[in-house]
């Protein structure tokens, strides 16, 4: 099974990112131009997605050990709720991050103070976030 640490996996995500980072210099509108064209991506994706599950869902398989009381040893409980508390925890900061400093960003007086928000970028420590 590929576990994503691998040298095609590097170089794919340090493209995306050298993109993502052009783009953004390259102008705060065109960025939230292909933003909201992503985004309508994304949500037609879900759709397909959740009508495909709709379609193969079975309520069998759903259901057959959905707490995990085959593998459950006496006096412990089951491993999902666990497993939901993490994945919810990991999701609540990451969100918290991204949405705060892009909802705070649309109040910036001037385009150039939002990369000073951000003092651990480059851009930000310099002031040369440059406007399309």
């Amino acid at each position: 099974m590929a576990t994503g640490i691998n040298l095609p996996s590097i170089i794919g995500a340090s493209v995306v990112l050298w993109l993502v980072h052009a783009l953004v210099l390259h102008g705060v509108r065109e960025a939230a131009y292909i933003n909201t064209i992503l985004t309508v991506v994304k949500v037609i994706i879900l759709l397909v997605f959740i009508v495909a599950v709709l379609i193969a869902f079975r309520i069998g398989v759903f259901t057959a050990d959905f707490w995990g009381r085959m593998m459950l040893v006496e006096g412990s409980r089951p491993e999902i709720f666990d497993q939901v508390k993490n994945t919810m925890l990991v999701t609540t900061w990451v969100f918290i991050g991204i949405e705060g400093a892009t909802v705070v960003s649309a109040r910036a007086a001037k385009r150039e103070d939002i990369g000073k928000g951000h003092g651990y970028w480059p851009a930000g420590r310099s002031g040369d976030l440059r406007a399309g």
